[in-house]
């Protein structure tokens, strides 16, 4: 990214790159509709006046600023449909992105981030950071998470602002922009299974409140009670919620500890989802996301739970609870994208893309491929590779053409073990168990990157050796080895 550039890297004036003043005023308001919600990092009625002032005359606006609006204006043309971008733009969705992210880098570069970081160059890039996702969802953003958690620390966003003396809505804003940016971390790293880099205690900073930007200004001498009822913030803090309790789970040394967390999580969920009403767009997603954010840490950490306290015991191996889990969770994910009524919010699906769990009930489908679940999971999977052959979920992008593969080929040993026990007989050939050899796929051999062709499996050998499938947890590290991660 452009932001580690020397700004003579670039031939053009900013300003020339910044759209009509009629296009940024509407790529402001899709801003509040579909990006604000999901990325509150801003205090709208604040923000407001430093983008419209820019807009007016953007030679004038010096370059943190020049960066947060060019952040926005990317997002915003993120969120659209490409025929929907074109209409605005009077281009095509990828010109005009593309566009706005010169713009951003330009912004950084001359703004010198790395030198002379500062709060509104950090909401720049947590907005850019969350949009990118859905748009180009390569190592790019896994590298600039932890870049924005390192800037963040360098100006003390990692220390609470009420231990600094600060005021209570500077604290609090910097509560929200701290908040999103080592979620934001969380998540990357989760998509290459890496380990955070940063010990920052989670308590060292308190998550912010359940407010509405109105309840919050510059003058507040104490922060309101916080609202019983759905705020922009409300989903920011059901991803926040959920980023801390994987932590704590991660650190928990006994099975009550373990099951505190959960069902301390779970209290938390349970009450943002009433604050939500199902036929407000937002907060139908909303509830969607405490569900499924609940079910997905719930399954997870189970079996992981299960592994720690004895790794011979069987909750490494296929269940039917845990199937019949996998499969509930990836289907929320399904009803998501099908729900017409949330569909301004699909750039949002695309920025959590799920593998484990389809990973999870294709390997079950292949170590017991009949069962109570079995055609229901085949159902689910089906449906959820249909999305992404569509195009819908970016999941063969560059960064996730590898875990694509890996998946593609596990659907096809699965498919293969499937046809081979419901029709013995006519299977060509057949391994002592009944099983066609290597699961029935064919691994073809291609020089090319497996990052840039997704029909690339050159170092996708597993699929041979593993016969059988090894217990979840060994199959896991075998991917690990082979440098595909599934840590999510």
């Amino acid at each position: 990214m452009g932001i580690l550039s020397n700004p003579a890297h670039f031939t053009n004036e900013i300003v020339a790159l910044h759209p009509s003043r009629r296009t940024a005023v509407r790529l402001w308001h899709i801003f509040g509709q579909n990006v604000d919600p999901a990325v509150k990092v801003l205090h709208t009625p604040t923000a407001e006046v430093t983008v419209y002032t820019v807009i007016d005359d953007p030679s004038r606006a010096s370059k943190d600023k020049l960066a947060l609006v060019f952040s926005i204006y990317f997002a915003s043309a993120a969120t659209l449909e490409p025929d929907e971008a074109e209409k605005l733009l009077g281009r095509d969705k990828e010109s005009g992105v593309n566009s706005f992210k010169t713009g951003l880098e330009q912004a950084f570069a001359e703004a010198d981030f790395l030198n002379n970081t500062n709060t509104t160059l950090l909401q720049a890039l947590a907005i850019y950071l969350q949009a990118v996702r859905s748009h180009n969802p390569g190592r790019g953003v896994w590298v600039l998470a932890g870049l924005a958690v390192r800037a963040a620390e360098s100006i003390g966003l990692h220390r609470d602002g009420k231990k600094l003396k600060l005021t209570p809505f500077e604290s609090e804003m910097r509560r929200r922009l701290w908040w999103h940016i080592i979620d934001r971390e969380g998540r990357a790293l989760e998509d290459y299974g890496m380990s955070s880099s940063s010990n920052i205690p989670l308590n060292s900073v308190e998550l912010p409140l359940n407010l509405d930007d109105s309840a919050l200004y510059s003058e507040m001498t104490e922060l309101s009670p916080p609202s019983k009822g759905w705020t922009p913030m409300t989903l920011p803090l059901v991803r926040s919620g959920h980023f801390r309790a994987r932590q704590q789970l991660q650190m928990a040394v006994s099975s009550s500890q373990h099951d505190e967390i959960l069902q301390k999580f779970k209290a938390e969920m349970d009450f943002y989802r009433r604050c939500c009403n199902p036929v407000v767009p937002i907060q139908r997603l909303t509830m969607y996301v405490t569900r499924l954010a609940f079910a997905k840490l719930q399954l997870l950490s189970r079996q992981q739970w299960q592994h720690i306290e004895d790794p011979d015991e069987s909750g490494s191996y296929p269940s039917d609870e845990t199937l019949l889990d996998a499969c509930q969770c990836l289907q929320m994910v399904v009803d998501v994208w099908q729900d017409e009524m949330i569909s301004p919010y699909r750039w949002q699906i695309r920025s959590y893309v799920q593998y484990q769990m389809p990973l999870y009930i294709l390997w079950h489908l292949c170590v017991r491929p009949e069962g109570p679940h079995a055609e229901m999971s085949w159902k689910t999977i089906d449906t959820y590779f249909e999305l992404q052959e569509s195009g819908a979920l970016h999941l063969g992008d560059s960064g996730s053409a590898s875990k694509w593969t890996a998946m593609k080929l596990l659907r096809e040993r699965a498919s293969s073990i499937r046809k081979a026990v419901h029709n013995p007989g006519t299977a060509s050939q057949t391994s002592a168990s009944g099983l066609p050899p290597n699961g029935g796929v064919l691994v073809t051999q291609t020089t090319e990157d497996p990052e840039k062709n997704v029909d690339s499996t050159t170092d996708l050998h597993w699929s041979q050796a593993l016969d059988p499938l090894p217990d979840w947890s060994t199959f896991l590290e075998e991917l690990s080895m082979e440098g595909i991660d599934f840590a999510n």
